[in-house]
């Protein structure tokens, strides 16, 4: 049986996986988890999406209080604990706001991998309409796209693709805003 764990250099292991696989617990003896919104600072509500942030517990000689991961995840209470339940799942490096909603990128290439995509195969393409509101394009490397794709990346960001282009190469970051 193999069980999942998360850790920093810096930190050390703080979370792991249970034998029942219901998300990676926090490990009370060495760490506090946290969620927080990236650009405020402030928790979180269970269940929302922001950067896990770590005190260490174990650590004598160069406390960590407050670490910012710069990993993205989604937290819950039970039993006293963090849990992450599904564990962490990106970077906040490249969140961009659109339509008024925090996308990070990296948080795709899970979702594309659940439908047999390439994970590094994408790109997030953001503009402007002639209205002025935001156009959210998803570059796929990709000869089609798989059936309830856009509805698993609103599910899971909030957003609803505008548009898709289906390309052989990828050119850039992985992330495009076009908008300024």
């Amino acid at each position: 049986m193999a069980l999942d764990a998360y850790g920093t250099s810096e930190l050390g292991i703080v979370a792991g996986e249970r034998p029942e696989k219901d998300g990676l617990w926090e490990i009370p003896e060495m760490a506090v988890l946290e969620v927080l919104d990236p650009e405020t600072l402030r928790p979180v509500a269970d269940g929302e999406k922001g950067e896990l942030v770590v005190t260490a517990l174990s650590r004598t000689l160069m406390p960590m209080v407050r670490f910012r991961t710069g990993d993205l995840a989604v937290a819950e209470r039970r039993e006293g604990l963090t849990v992450l339940p599904r564990g962490v799942f990106g970077r906040t490096d490249q969140m961009v706001k659109v339509k008024g909603v925090k996308l990070y990128p990296t948080e795709l290439a899970p979702i594309l991998a659940g439908f047999g995509l390439d994970p590094k195969g994408f790109q997030v393409v953001v503009e402007r309409k002639l209205e002025g509101t935001d156009k959210l394009v998803l570059r796929l490397k990709a000869e089609k796209v798989p059936p309830g794709l856009f509805e698993a990346i609103q599910k899971a960001t909030g957003l609803k693709v505008d548009e898709v282009e289906l390309v052989e190469t990828l050119e850039g970051g992985l992330l495009l805003d076009r908008r300024f």
